[in-house]
């Protein structure tokens, strides 16, 4: 069995040339973190090396005699592309997806919006205004709907949680 991480290089993303060294530090460093990040916690982690020592920790946890029948592979894929830049705005998307033993696997993707004038990252708060902030929610809804064709008279919620 074995256990399989796969990373990028946060230098190979095409942020435009003339990006300051301020941008470019500031989406390294926040692409490092999502890259790296622990599986369960909200623990900063920013190396391969740490993320790895504790996958391997679950997986010999998982794999002690009475703990499962079952022995799995372990694998987990994440990395980070630019989806958008402008003179304003850049952003990064960040899909992690993979299997860590369970009767599923998962599949995450996070968005990061950067200022390109100082390198911030922008929340979608500052993106949104509150008076917009209902308007876009609709928007988004329907989208959602459309996407995985979701009849309107169809709750989004499951249990406590919401899709």
């Amino acid at each position: 069995r074995y256990i399989s991480v796969t990373g990028v290089q946060t230098c190979a993303l095409p942020i435009s040339e003339g990006a300051s060294p301020e941008l470019r530090a500031a989406v390294e460093g926040e692409v490092r973190k999502a890259l790296y990040a622990p599986i369960d916690s909200d623990e900063p982690q920013t190396t391969k090396d740490l993320l790895m020592s504790e996958l391997q920790a679950r997986y010999d946890e998982m794999t002690q005699p009475g703990v499962s029948d079952v022995l799995v592979d372990f694998e987990i894929t994440r990395e980070a592309a630019i989806l958008y830049q402008n003179p304003d705005v850049v952003t990064v998307d960040v899909r992690s997806e993979g299997f860590l033993g369970g009767a599923h696997g998962f599949n995450e993707r996070t968005l990061m919006v950067f200022d390109v004038k100082n390198g911030k990252r922008i929340t979608l708060k500052e993106l949104v205004s509150p008076t917009s902030q209902g308007v876009f929610e609709k928007l988004v809804e329907a989208q959602f709907r459309r996407a995985r064709e979701v009849p309107a008279s169809q709750s989004l919620e499951i249990g406590r949680a919401h899709v």
